[in-house]
Parts: structure tokens; C-alpha cells; sequence
């Protein structure tokens, strides 16, 4: 995932980008393993002690991040759900909830729902095709016969 975005960040977007992942990693309901570098990715981010107490408090509670409108470029916009669309499947599986939350953050950036549907879905396609990729790693020769007489 390209956190190069970052780097162009104010406090205040660095901010926001932290509570926007903390949403997106807790709103399923449980923060899986895969999502913990993310999770200290987002505490990096915030300089506030404060800010981070409360963001850890969210994500041991796994309770939903309020998400509020900030202004950033369309570019910036884009990248920043690029990121979020990646930490949203990370974990292999892809609910309601994080599609919603999803929506609801490109809402508040300004995107069209065209946009973020496209992101979702190309996020969706990948976590596939590293779902059977990594399937097809572990098939023994016994389920290779069995796929092939099946097919």
C-alpha cells in the first residue's frame, strides 16, 4: 500500500486520515491481525496524545469513528481512498459496513458515488485474485486431479 500521500499532509489532514482509518478498520466489528500495521500506521500519523488515546479507545472498543467533511484536493481525495480501499480488504473479506463507511468518507470528501463505487469494486477484484492466488499455493496434487475432474 502507497503511504507516499502522507507526505504531503498537514497536521490536520494526517489527523483526519488516522480517525478515517481507525473507522475503517474497526466498523467490522473486530480488528483482525492484518489490520494491526495499519492500526500503528494510524497512530504514527497523530501527534496528539490526546488524539491518539481516544483513536485507541475506538479501536479496543471497536466502536464507529465519526467521520467529518475535510477539504482536500481531488488528487489528494483519490489517493487517500486508494489507501483506505486497501486497508478495507486487507483482512480478506469485505462487509457492508466497510463499503458503507467507505461511501460515507468519499461522501464527506466531495466524491461521486460513480468514483467510489469503482474504487470498492477494484479494491473487491484484487482481494479476490489474491484469494485464489493464494488458494491455488497451497493445492495438493490430489486437489489439482479432483479440480480437474470436476471441471
Amino acid at each position: 500500500m502507497n503511504f507516499a500521500v502522507v507526505q504531503d499532509l498537514d497536521s490536520k489532514q494526517r489527523n483526519w486520515l488516522a480517525e478515517v482509518m481507525v473507522g475503517i478498520i474497526t466498523i467490522d466489528g473486530k480488528v483482525d491481525d492484518t489490520e494491526l500495521p495499519y492500526l500503528q500506521k494510524a497512530m504514527e500519523l497523530v501527534e496528539s496524545q490526546e488524539l491518539k488515546e481516544k483513536l485507541l479507545s475506538v479501536a479496543r472498543l471497536e466502536r464507529k469513528v465519526r467521520v467529518h467533511s475535510i477539504q482536500l484536493d481531488g488528487e489528494l481525495a483519490f489517493e487517500m481512498l486508494k489507501l483506505l480501499a486497501g486497508i478495507m480488504i486487507v483482512d480478506g473479506r469485505l462487509l457492508p459496513s466497510e463499503i458503507n463507511f467507505f461511501y460515507e468518507v468519499g461522501h464527506r470528501l466531495g466524491l461521486p458515488d460513480k468514483a467510489l463505487e469503482k474504487l470498492w469494486k477494484t479494491a473487491r477484484r484484487e482481494m479476490e485474485a489474491v484469494s485464489y492466488t493464494h488458494l491455488r499455493a497451497h493445492e495438493t496434487s490430489l486437489h489439482l486431479v479432483c479440480r480437474l475432474l470436476l471441471e
